[in-house]
């Protein structure tokens, strides 16, 4: 099938096509992996159509970036603050999980980072908090 297709009649196309152009077209990632709706041209990699109608890759690529990005917006928070600690370690004191339990949490960190994020607003009155602690103490 052409690559260049219009949407219209991509679907009377897809009526014609066999099961097995139609499972390349998945593969390939012109075809939403899970649903069989169109995407567009094929990336080469099967991906499917998120919340916010963008192509994913069906292979980890979303839930990696999302965690990263989450923890990379707990970071900034913490620096924006003047902490001067390890962003994980407010992070932890802030939900309230106990010091010797930390080595434990460390592959959730981007649990950890949405925890947080959930509660942005009084994470950041706990990092003001935190830093006029450590300045005292």
């Amino acid at each position: 099938m052409k690559d260049n297709i219009v949407r219209g009649d991509f679907h009377s196309q897809l009526k014609q096509s066999t099961m097995g152009e139609i499972a390349d077209m998945m593969c390939d990632g012109t075809l939403d992996a899970f649903t069989g709706e169109y995407i567009g041209n094929g990336s080469g990699y099967p991906r499917y159509l998120n919340k916010r109608g963008s192509a994913v890759p069906v292979y980890g690529g979303k839930q990696r970036s999302d965690r990263e990005s989450n923890i990379n917006r707990v970071k900034k928070l913490v620096i924006e603050h003047n902490c001067q600690a390890k962003w994980y370690k407010v992070a932890y004191s802030f939900l309230k999980v106990p010091e010797d339990q930390w080595s434990l949490a460390v592959p959730n960190l981007g649990n950890l980072a949405q925890g947080v994020l959930n509660k942005k607003r009084q994470f950041v009155k706990y990092c003001i908090d935190y830093k006029t602690k450590k300045e005292i103490g």
